[in-house]
């Protein structure tokens, strides 16, 4: 697992997500405090919900198959084409079930900064009360 990673992400919608849930975080916090096996469960359970079984390609069948620069570049050529040809072969309700989330995902995120921001707001009253009570600063 490397060290640094980097990503580009341009769509509003997805940088406002990844702004939610990352504004806060330290320097040195790890974005997923959880194990890989956690997040792959929690991942497949929104596929399971949403209708779509996850059929993954053999990468090291393709790569014998075919002549590659690199193992990389590979998985970028396969993270691509599942892309473009998984989704128009999904069933026409999966399909509807995933536009209509991919539609509701602005709703989504307001709500989520909205509570976000009530949460906080309500940690902070009650931090301020808690300094106020005790005599923190006093020297």
């Amino acid at each position: 697992m490397a060290r640094h990673q980097a990503a580009r992400c341009e769509p509003a919608d997805l940088v406002a997500v990844i702004d939610l849930a990352f504004a806060n975080l330290a320097p040195a916090e790890r974005l997923w405090p959880r194990s890989q096996q956690t997040l792959r469960r929690r991942l497949d359970t929104v596929l399971e919900r949403l209708g779509i079984r996850a059929d993954l390609q053999d990468s090291e069948l393709v790569r014998r198959r075919g002549r590659w620069a690199s193992h990389r570049v590979m998985e970028i050529y396969l993270q691509e084409v599942s892309a473009i040809v998984f989704f128009p072969k999904l069933p026409l309700d999966v399909r509807e079930k995933v536009l209509l989330v991919a539609q509701s995902l602005e709703s989504i995120l307001g709500k989520a900064c909205a509570g976000w921001l009530v949460r906080g707001r309500v940690l902070l009253l009650a931090l301020e009360r808690k300094f106020r009570r005790t005599d923190l600063f006093a020297f």
